[in-house]
């Protein structure tokens, strides 16, 4: 989790079998085995009641940020490891159709884009008047 900048961004690290280095920038938040399903955990901590029990406890003037003892006291909804892994999975499914939506989004508004840059070149070269929108003989 991001605890400098653009604190409460939270990320799964993949397991690995190499030693990471973790920056002070970011928290490395370890679920227990058994206990809590780093999937479910990455979700309950993108929550907006985390993600507002965080903004309350952030501090900092040039560089916003939340100190470990206060991320070490955050209330996280905890149910049984069975009901964590549906909500995970539901979740994840989610997730998925948000950021396919999300990229067919850009993806159609790329021809708005362009036409706006076009009639943008137009105006600066002279082709187009823009006091009455239509093109220059």
């Amino acid at each position: 989790m991001a605890i400098r900048g653009s604190i409460g961004v939270v990320q799964t690290v993949p397991p690995l079998t190499e030693t990471i280095n973790v920056t002070r920038d970011a928290a490395r938040i370890a679920p227990i085995s058994g206990l809590v399903r780093p999937g479910y955990l990455k979700h309950a901590l993108s929550t907006l009641r985390a993600q507002d029990w965080l903004r309350l406890r952030t501090g900092g003037a040039a560089v916003k940020g939340i100190n470990i003892a206060d991320l070490r006291r955050l209330p996280v909804a905890c149910p049984d490891i069975n009901d964590q892994a549906a909500i995970e999975h539901e979740l994840k499914g989610a997730e998925d159709q948000y950021n396919e939506l999300r990229e067919l989004t850009r993806m159609s508004n790329r021809p708005i884009e362009e036409r706006k840059q076009a009639l943008i070149t137009a105006a600066v070269t002279g082709q187009f008047d823009v006091t009455t929108a239509r093109a220059v003989a």
